[in-house]
């Protein structure tokens, strides 16, 4: 009699992000944050989450986002004593550190696409805002979201090759602006884009053949895999760029306290520092969107 073959384990990849990814938005750079869970544990995990949240009088109606939480020191416009934040950032943090999980940062330098804009602007004479514009409406902005989505979905499929298991993928959504992550999507899991590099391809085939769905979660949605990758993001953008404005002396400490924990968490990891991406017509994953990008900018006229 044969035997059925065994269910192959299922993982989740959960996407979030710090800074601003479009070209038009302030900062050089933005930072993708991605975290892989097993889907039985994820479920259990977010249920002991929602018991947390509870306890702690924090509304468990919606994900909690780090900077709202720990920078604020509110949830929905509701404000929330120190103590009872204390209190439930040392229980999250003692879940984080028992939690067997996989943890992606990437980072990427916007200034290469920027100062092609700028330099166009400056050439023919116009605001760069009419540039921006432009690629907007061609849509091409949002390229830096697309590309780090791709590459990350590219190292999910790596994974799931190497574990033998399915994933599937969820990210909160940014509605409009959820087009960057479906292109980012289908650049991961189009063969045809790395018939010149093997790894790359067998990495996309692993994506297309293993990943199940992509869907976007709102803000109602509950999730603990997106609030873990929101604070791993929020902690390691903030020791990047320690642009804080705390309303005190005791709550910059505070906070400061906290990221230093949730860092420790990310070397225990292996993550000492984001990998950084370079972004350019060169680039292996992406590379013709830059391609495309640079000859929008190069070739726009003011007549358009």
């Amino acid at each position: 009699m044969m035997q059925k073959p065994q269910p192959k384990n299922q993982y989740i990849l959960f996407i979030d992000e710090s800074g601003k990814s479009k070209l038009s938005d302030t900062g050089d750079r933005f930072l993708l944050s991605g975290v892989i869970i097993e889907k039985g544990l994820h479920h259990a995990l977010s249920d002991f989450m929602i018991s947390l949240k509870s306890k702690n009088n924090i509304p468990i109606d919606a994900n909690i986002h780090a900077y709202d939480l720990f920078e604020k020191e509110e949830i929905k416009n509701i404000k929330l004593s120190k103590k009872g934040i204390d209190y439930f950032f040392e229980h999250f943090i003692h879940l984080v550190r028992g939690t067997e999980m996989k943890c992606i940062l990437y980072e990427v330098d916007k200034r290469y696409l920027v100062d092609k804009i700028k330099k166009k602007a400056r050439k023919i004479s116009i605001a760069e805002r009419v540039i921006f514009k432009y690629l907007q409406n061609k849509n091409q902005h949002d390229i830096l979201y697309e590309i780090l989505t791709a590459k990350m979905i590219l190292q999910f499929g790596k994974f799931l090759e190497e574990n033998d298991s399915m994933g599937k993928i969820i990210v909160e959504s940014r509605r409009q602006d959820d087009g960057a992550v479906l292109k980012g999507f289908m650049l991961a899991t189009e063969g045809s884009y790395y018939m010149n590099n093997k790894n790359i391809k067998n990495n996309c085939n692993s994506a297309f053949n293993r990943i199940t769905s992509l869907s976007f979660q709102n803000k109602k949605g509950l999730s603990f895999g997106l609030e873990l990758a929101d604070l791993f993001a929020w902690a390691k953008w903030n020791s990047l760029n320690l642009h804080l404005k705390p309303k005190s002396l005791a709550q910059e400490k505070r906070v400061i306290s906290k990221i230093k924990e949730v860092i420790n968490i990310l070397y225990d990891h292996k993550i000492k520092i984001p990998e950084k991406v370079l972004i350019t017509s060169s680039s292996i994953v992406g590379g013709f969107r830059v391609s495309e990008f640079i000859n929008s900018v190069e070739y726009y006229k003011i007549i358009d």
